[in-house]
């Protein structure tokens, strides 16, 4: 489970930032939060609003990029090849400065606090923690190519020589087998970065596991009740050309895929039936289809699933299901769910808690900063759970909405000339 996360002098976020999960003292909307200890508690959800280029998609960039770098930075990169991650750039002293990025997170009711700084050429620093019983204890740390480790990360111990400079330690322990950094790696591996969720993986998650079908059909019923069964076939290419190596003409194979709907008569009949090509449904059904691998796999293994724009194509009432899947005491495996979003639908106190809404927000310099409505201050009062959140939002009072101003445009109209 995701305690929190932290990023700084990363894209539009000059300052560290930190999107917390972990639930305040608010009593409101208990099946919300997940009970880790009696007097420990976590949010299953968290929703980001703002104004466009505010910094919402680039707070779940942060966190895919600090995902994909720990998985993969042993294997995916060579020496001296460049790391591709992107400090602030509005800022002199920014621009030289690595970029930092922390995560903490429970495993097997172990707490974990890992991190780095890196920028384009090299990790500057790394770090892990461990925390029981109330009392964090150094697993390793790193500064450039130096270490020090701990007698608890004895797994480390002499793998310090296969650490190139563009590589996370952790990575490199996790593929040499260390069973701390293995069971780490593999909890990164359950977050489940979504961001344009494609048809074509839900097809092949299916195919490689048919027990996914019958739940996939009723996630989809839900946006189209019309659609009974959907399948996919091979296109076999050419094969009247002996010219073309046989190698070529394997990588040629497309998949069809298309979803069957009853055809009926005159007298509402079923008469038959008919497939269709999946490129010719609504926009909405297809989300749904393409949302539900990674929202049902999140929920039965407990994974934590990040979206941006959930919104998008859904009607209102499909976005706030989807929601309601995570915020739920049937979410029995403690999923998590973090998106970002301009729907309004469920920014209402029946939907969240005042600490699952998040607003990122850009100043005049360029930096994006991120706060969550329970900490937000009125007058110097809190935000009262009885507030009309999604109103006073529009009305512009907590900010983090865009500022419009009238504007000349050239091929406008003056004066009503055109009734003229």
């Amino acid at each position: 489970m995701l305690i929190q996360f932290t990023v700084g002098n990363f894209l539009s976020f000059r300052e560290k930032v930190t999107l917390s999960m972990v639930k305040s003292a608010m009593h409101d909307l208990p099946e919300n939060a997940i009970n880790v200890t009696d007097d420990f508690e976590l949010l299953k959800s968290a929703v980001v609003y703002g104004a466009n280029a505010s910094g919402k998609s680039n707070l779940i960039m942060a966190l895919q990029f600090m995902r994909f770098f720990a998985i993969n930075s042993f294997r995916s990169y060579q020496k001296d090849e460049e790391i591709g991650v992107w400090s602030f750039r509005l800022n002199d002293a920014s621009i030289t400065q690595p970029s930092f990025f922390e995560i903490v997170f429970i495993i097997d009711n172990d707490t974990y606090r890992y991190g780095f700084e890196v920028d384009n050429k090299r990790v500057n620093k790394e770090w892990l923690y461990h925390t029981q019983k109330n009392e964090e204890k150094r697993l390793f740390n790193r500064e450039g190519l130096k270490f020090e480790l701990s007698d608890v990360f004895s797994e480390g111990k002499e793998k310090e020589a296969n650490t190139r400079e563009n590589c996370l330690f952790l990575s490199v322990v996790s593929q040499l087998n260390g069973p701390i950094s293995s069971k780490i790696i593999n909890w990164f591996r359950k977050i489940r970065p979504s961001t344009a969720p494609s048809i074509d993986f839900v097809f092949s998650s299916i195919e490689k596991d048919t027990n996914l079908k019958e739940d996939v059909m009723k996630f989809v019923s839900i946006a189209d009740n019309s659609v009974i069964d959907f399948r996919s076939k091979d296109i076999e290419p050419d094969q009247s050309s002996d010219s073309a190596p046989q190698t070529k003409r394997k990588l040629e194979i497309k998949k069809l895929m298309y979803f069957i709907h009853n055809v009926f008569n005159e007298k509402s009949e079923i008469s038959g039936k008919v497939n269709l090509n999946v490129n010719v449904e609504s926009e909405g059904t297809k989300k749904m289809f393409a949302l539900s691998v990674p929202v049902i796999r999140a929920l039965k293994n407990g994974e934590i699933l990040i979206i941006d724009e959930l919104e998008n194509h859904l009607h209102p009432k499909l976005f706030e299901h989807i929601i309601r899947l995570f915020n739920s005491y049937s979410n029995e495996n403690n999923a998590q769910l973090i998106f970002a979003t301009h729907n309004l639908t469920c920014m209402n106190n029946k939907c969240f808690r005042r600490d699952q809404i998040w607003f990122t927000e850009k100043n005049s310099l360029g930096e994006s900063s991120l706060f969550s409505l329970a900490e937000y201050k009125l007058n110097d009062k809190k935000i009262r759970n009885d507030a009309t959140y999604s109103k006073d939002y529009l009305l512009g009072k907590y900010g983090a909405v865009p500022f419009i101003d009238e504007i000349d445009l050239s091929f406008r109209y003056k004066d009503n000339e055109s009734s003229k």
